[in-house]
């Protein structure tokens, strides 16, 4: 039989072991080739951030790809291996629980309003420390390490062997797909529902359906009428409306204008853009406008679910972008949950290819 026999429960919890860090290198994999290609930037402030520090999120999310993947891949049967893994875990663990005490720190002091209960750090910083432990605990030792014992030379149990590491593989990616997955759509949320509403050049309000008789749907009105609010706060001088324009004719950035009209904004205070005719579009156009009309920084509004992509489309883009959400007042939209599971995809697809 094997030695270090490993019970079902300690061999779920490696494959989830495995799965984060597999995650976690295919992210800052990824991360690494977009950062260094031709106009590209790292997103790993989103994970970690050291003021006053040129490169230290990078720093750490290289230093967490190393670390979990020797903790989950590499050899650690030496107690002092183990032991510095954990301690490398435990010290990323400190940054991301200064990081979450910082944000509720700028909560606090109405810097930034979230409807998200718990900092996403926090949330980080208790899943580092687990690991830590994990790293230490001798059934995961045992079960990283090499089988032995008298069998290990017997055809059979190598078949048995090569059998459960196959099995183990197949788990460590399933895991890895729901580790990531999971991160993804909690990223939606924490960051989509953290408003970080500051003076800016323009409010760029993102369009949604208009019906063909000249109304605004819910989500529209929802849209526009937080931009105007911003607008009457004087954190900008100009609101650009931007959308698409249906094949009857009926152009959502038009429509959008006449409700913020409505409204009270002045008309030569809005900028139209009827090239939005996806985000990706919406971005694209505003970024193509931003010599014109002097833009560093823009304030961009729409559902929570959206603003993880906006945010992304925007830095890729090297344009400064702070993210309101729409209020929705009372009752979400419906169809939110398909929405945040198309804006997950979307995000996985922007952030690899996009």
């Amino acid at each position: 039989m094997l030695r270090g026999c490993v019970t079902d429960r300690t061999a779920v919890s490696l494959a989830v072991f495995r799965g984060f860090a597999v995650a976690v290198l295919a992210f800052a994999g990824i991360n690494a080739v977009r950062a260094l290609g031709p106009g590209g930037s790292s997103v790993a402030w989103h994970l970690f951030y050291l003021p006053g520090v040129r490169g230290g999120a990078d720093a750490c999310l290289a230093l967490l790809a190393v670390v979990l993947g020797w903790s989950a891949f590499g050899g650690v049967g030496r107690r002092g291996v183990a032991v510095a893994l954990g301690l490398g875990l435990a010290a990323l663990a400190v940054v991301a629980g200064y990081n979450a005490l910082a944000f509720a720190d700028l909560a606090q002091e109405g810097a930034i309003r979230s409807a998200f209960p718990v900092p996403l750090s926090a949330g980080l910083a208790v899943v580092l420390v687990l690991h830590g432990v994990l790293c230490l605990w001798p059934r995961h030792v045992a079960a990283r390490g090499e089988v032995g014992g008298e069998v290990g030379e017997k055809a059979g149990a190598r078949r048995a062997i090569g059998g459960a590491a196959v099995a183990a593989g197949v788990a460590a990616g399933v895991a890895s797909l729901g580790w990531g997955m999971l991160a993804v759509v909690l990223h939606i949320h924490a960051f989509g529902l953290t408003d970080y509403r500051r003076p800016a050049d323009a409010i760029v309000v993102f369009g949604a359906r208009a019906y063909a008789d000249g109304t605004p749907s819910e989500a529209l009105s929802e849209r526009v009428m937080t931009g105007v609010a911003l607008y009457k706060q004087g954190l900008s001088p100009r609101l650009v409306m931007s959308g698409g324009v249906d094949p009857s004719g009926v152009s959502e950035p038009v429509v959008m204008r006449e409700v913020a009209v409505a409204a009270g904004v002045p008309a030569e205070a809005i900028v139209l853009d009827e090239l939005g005719v996806n985000t990706e579009g919406s971005v694209e156009s505003v970024a193509g406008m931003a010599g014109r009309l002097g833009l560093g920084r823009v304030l961009a509004v729409s559902h929570y679910f959206h603003l993880a992509r906006i945010k992304l489309l925007f830095e890729r883009r090297a344009l400064r972008c702070f993210t309101v959400p729409a209020d929705e007042g009372e009752t979400l939209l419906l169809g939110t949950p398909y929405y945040v599971l198309r804006e997950a995809a979307g995000l996985m697809f922007y952030f690899v290819l996009g």
